[in-house]
Parts: C-alpha cells; sequence; structure tokens
C-alpha cells in the first residue's frame, strides 16, 4: 500500500511539472512587424511547438497575401521576391508612405519598380511613382521579384513602403468581386465555392506533379546506387584476385608451397 502511494506521488508529481512546462500564448502582430518569444530550455529537454494565424475570413481560407512594410534609403534599392506556380494568379498593391499628410508626396519619396520572373520576363514595370498596383497570371513557375529603386536625393532621406503580394483565388477581394458584378448573395456564396474548389484542383494536381518528381528522383537515385554497389563489389573482387595471385607469387618465392 505505502508502495502504491509513492508511485501515486510521483505520477502526479509528474503530472505537475508537465502543466506547467506547456504554454499557451495568443498575441497580435502588425503588418511589418516582427515579434519574438523566448522559453528557457534545459540541455537535451524535448520541446513541442503548435502555431496558427487566426482567420479574419473564416469560413473562407485564409487569404495568402503578403503585406510587408519595406524601408528603402535615397539611392538604393531592395527586391522583395514570391514563389509563384505556373498558372496561378498574382496581385500586387505598393504605396509610398507620404511623410507630409495631408500634402501631395514630396519628389524625394518617387520609386521606381519592376516585377520580373526567373527567367527575366518583365511583367510590371513604373518610373517616378508613389502608388501602383500590378496583376497578372503567372506563365512560367518560381521566384518573381518586385524590386523598388529610390533615386538619389540630398540629404539622405528613408522611404517606407507598404506592399500587399498575394497569389491564389483566395487574394481576391470577395468583396470588391460582389460590387463589380452586382450579383445576388446566394450567386456570390457559389462563385466563391467554384473559385475555392478550382483551387483545390489546381493544388491537387500540382502535388501529384510533385510525386511524380519525386518518384522519378527516387528511382533514378536507387538505380545509381545498385550500380555503385554492382561496381564496389567488383572492385573488391578484382582487389582480393590481385592479394590472392600476390600472396600466391610470394609463397611459391619462398618455396612455402
Amino acid at each position: 500500500m505505502v508502495l502504491r502511494s509513492k508511485y501515486l506521488c510521483s505520477f502526479l508529481l509528474i503530472i505537475a511539472i508537465l502543466s506547467h512546462v506547456s504554454q499557451s500564448l495568443h498575441f497580435e502582430l502588425k503588418s511589418g512587424k516582427s515579434k519574438c518569444i523566448s522559453e528557457d530550455i534545459k540541455s537535451h529537454a524535448m520541446t513541442v511547438g503548435k502555431y496558427t494565424v487566426v482567420n479574419p475570413n473564416e469560413p473562407y481560407p485564409t487569404p495568402q497575401s503578403h503585406k510587408i512594410n519595406i524601408r528603402l534609403k535615397s539611392g538604393k534599392s531592395k527586391c522583395i521576391s514570391e514563389d509563384i506556380k505556373s498558372h496561378a494568379m498574382t496581385v500586387g498593391k505598393y504605396t509610398v508612405v507620404n511623410p507630409n499628410e495631408p500634402y501631395p508626396t514630396p519628389q524625394s519619396h518617387k520609386i521606381n519598380i519592376r516585377v520580373t520572373s526567373s527567367h527575366g520576363n518583365t511583367y510590371h514595370h513604373a518610373e517616378e511613382v508613389d502608388s501602383g498596383q500590378f496583376s497578372f497570371t503567372a506563365v512560367e513557375g518560381g521566384e518573381y521579384s518586385a524590386c523598388f529603386a529610390a533615386h538619389d536625393h540630398k540629404p539622405d532621406v528613408t522611404l517606407g513602403i507598404d506592399l500587399e503580394w498575394g497569389t491564389g483565388v483566395h487574394y481576391k477581394s470577395l468583396g470588391s468581386l460582389a460590387k463589380k458584378s452586382k450579383v445576388e448573395v446566394m450567386e456570390f456564396e457559389v462563385k466563391a465555392l467554384i473559385e475555392t474548389v478550382n483551387s483545390i484542383h489546381d493544388e491537387m494536381f500540382y502535388l501529384r506533379d510533385r510525386e511524380e518528381e519525386m518518384q522519378d528522383l527516387n528511382r533514378a537515385t536507387n538505380s545509381k546506387m545498385a550500380w555503385l554497389g554492382l561496381l564496389s563489389l567488383f572492385v573488391c573482387l578484382g582487389v582480393a584476385g590481385m592479394q590472392f595471385m600476390h600472396l600466391k607469387t610470394f609463397f611459391e618465392k619462398k618455396k612455402v608451397i
């Protein structure tokens, strides 16, 4: 009975310790900002984390958009890249933060922008602008870059650029879609569901293609490893035969055999 009580106390103690190790946090993060959470972990201790972005558009999927605030000095340039699948729609909107609101944006805060694919094709280009937007359907998959360049200005100034860049049908503004088409609410909901189904359909085909590529890579790797194994076997047999012949010749010279 004493032994059972001792085990029970140990079990309750372990549960109590583990209950204090786990943490559940909820925090807000503004666009262009960062936040760090630290945890003191002992050596060789296992740790598990789980994070979820709260979806403001329930029951619709989380928007696949990136809202970034870029700091750009005079005479400098900065590029933001995005991995976009082939035949995927992408939409971007950029605005230079005006330090002199409500007056017009000063000339020192004008920028040049160019959006290019990994193959060097230009999809958007503008000069001497303080805001704009771009949208296109990616013909080729890969990295797409949006490069911003600020003009030289004395004294140097630092520009703030708000960039919102998203890909996929979930990035479409559902409110503007309904406003433009002037459809009924039910028809609008059906269109949104059709867009979601098409997106899932395209994603499934993309994953299937990726799976086939990985299978081909695995087959090629296995074939190469098999040939390498056979080559290693023949090399070992050849070395063993040479050693055998060398030892036979040596013993014959010594008249051992």
